[in-house]
């Protein structure tokens, strides 16, 4: 027979309990076959036993895989909901970005307002954030202002109108 060719050969988990170690694959895949796989209608406790984790456990894993389905088999970790790092600009300085009375540049385009109040951010993560905490506010930078339209543009419009 050959020599290893590894400096380390591959071991499998020991048979042992858990006492504050992460569960391997093959452990838990024998708890959950076992448990699928129960003619002589064992208990928990048996199967548990047989498979050499603690009763808890048994139970975490029965009422993980009882949720999950196949997924429970291979190691999982917490799905987060929010990603990345916290954002400079927080729900305050949208609020006042938004303000006719507190920003006077609030007409202007979202690079000036950046610049006029030095804000360590971009263009587009300004976007987002004012859309996250003004109601879905996409382009929303200040209330409804009346234009003035001037006679000649107004004469344009209407021509512009009868004509399509």
């Amino acid at each position: 027979m050959a020599p290893p060719t590894r400096s380390h050969p591959y071991r499998t988990p020991s048979p042992d309990l858990l006492h504050s170690k992460n569960a391997t694959t093959r452990r838990k895949t024998k708890f959950f076959n076992a448990l699928a796989h129960n003619p002589e209608k064992k208990s928990n406790r048996a199967i548990c036993k047989d498979c050499g984790i603690s009763e808890g456990t048994g139970r975490y894993w029965k009422k993980e895989y009882q949720s999950v389905g196949e997924r429970a088999k291979k190691p999982m970790r917490n799905k987060s909901s929010v990603l990345g790092r916290k954002s400079r600009v927080d729900k305050s300085i949208c609020k006042m970005l938004c303000s006719p009375t507190r920003n006077p540049v609030r007409m202007e385009q979202y690079e000036a307002q950046i610049e006029y109040y030095n804000l360590p951010i971009k263009k587009r993560q300004l976007q987002r954030k004012i859309k996250e905490h003004t109601k879905n506010g996409g382009r929303y930078k200040c209330g409804f202002v009346k234009k003035v339209i001037s006679d000649k543009n107004r004469e344009e419009r209407v021509a512009y109108g009868l004509d399509h």
